[in-house]
């Protein structure tokens, strides 16, 4: 999922549409390519460690799966303390 939001984003930058986040100068178009392999190296060696990780405390901790930007507001919105 995170790598349609990042290709989301570049195709974004390379159509001139306005972003936020990130450092003001940075032009996204000139780091594609390694910012698409770091995210292809982290999904084949990180990944499958980190859910290796996360199963073997599933039965005994609270995990939360979060496979969206949705899920993620949600999640953050139930942490957030009620004012």
């Amino acid at each position: 999922m995170h790598f349609w939001w990042a290709c989301e984003r570049q195709i974004a930058a390379a159509q001139g549409t306005p972003r936020l986040g990130g450092p003001p100068d940075c032009d996204l178009r000139d780091i594609t390519k390694r910012m698409f392999e770091t995210i292809w190296w982290v999904h084949e060696n990180v990944r499958p460690k980190l859910v290796s990780l996360v199963e073997h405390y599933q039965a005994s901790k609270s995990v939360v799966w979060i496979r969206s930007p949705e899920a993620l507001a949600e999640c953050m919105a139930q942490l957030q303390p009620e004012i």
